[in-house]
């Protein structure tokens, strides 16, 4: 299971990625260009993370780690077909890797293409 501070180091590698705290201490939110790819809440006692995904991922996941990938924690029903949350300890590390990395890619993606030239030269 990877560490909160596996996960912080994890999305902050990705170009343009920064940390913020919007709601408060917790969750920590990671962005790029100003726009959230993942929220890691690391209470241990219900240590979890939300991460954006496409309409077929997010129910692709769902299905193939039913009670582990749900929908987004407090999302808004509009965004929810959007967002899952998924339970740290009851998945493999790769996988979680790359459901953070399809995150990633999917909001730098939409950023607009300056903005993601900038990335490419970060």
């Amino acid at each position: 299971m990877l560490s909160p501070e596996q996960i912080d180091a994890y999305c902050l590698q990705k170009p343009g990625a920064h940390p913020d705290f919007p709601f408060g201490p917790r969750p920590a939110c990671y962005k790029v260009m100003g726009k959230i790819f993942a929220e890691l809440y690391s209470d241990p006692a219900d240590y979890k993370i939300t991460l954006t995904c496409s309409p077929e991922d997010t129910a692709l996941f769902r299905s193939l780690y039913e009670g582990v990938v749900v929908r987004g924690y407090y999302c808004p029903p509009a965004q929810q077909a959007c967002w899952n949350t998924v339970y740290i300890a009851r998945i493999d590390d790769g996988v979680l890797m790359d459901m953070i990395d399809r995150s990633y890619a999917r909001v730098a993606g939409k950023l607009p293409r300056r903005l993601r030239a900038q990335l490419e030269n970060a």
